[in-house]
């Protein structure tokens, strides 16, 4: 697995991919909270978030899949690889109960930035 020189720091492909899955969980974080503040403005919240972050993070979770099955196969990608594909899968057919489709972006935002932090604290990148 080469290595790229980005900004003077040398970066893998598993770290582009780490921080693409780290935008998209950011982006249903935010996504999922939106609808749960205030239900007057629930649709608005909605709307908003929706055209400004989830719409982009949805191209960037394509970009973190294409990179981890190509380039680098670290089992946590592809365990969220999978994910992104069933919490699409979710909340394109909102099959099962309400209670799933509502938690089902919040669990997977949770999910990516946590294991995104941990892959950058234990390869240094934070520290540095």
């Amino acid at each position: 697995m080469g290595t790229y020189q980005i900004a003077g720091r040398r970066r893998k492909p598993c770290d582009f991919a780490y921080g693409c899955f780290f935008l998209t969980g950011l982006g249903f974080l935010v996504g999922g909270f939106a609808g749960t503040f205030s239900q007057s403005n629930a649709g608005s919240n909605a709307l908003f978030t929706g055209l400004w972050l989830v719409f982009p993070a949805c191209f960037v979770a394509l970009v973190g899949i294409g990179l981890s099955l190509l380039l680098c196969r670290h089992w946590p990608l592809l365990f969220l690889s999978l994910m992104t594909v069933l919490v699409a899968a979710e909340l394109m057919t909102e099959a099962g109960p309400v209670a799933l489709y509502n938690s089902a972006p919040i669990g997977y935002g949770i999910t990516c930035v946590v294991f995104a932090l941990a892959w950058f604290a234990r390869s240094g990148r934070l520290t540095r």
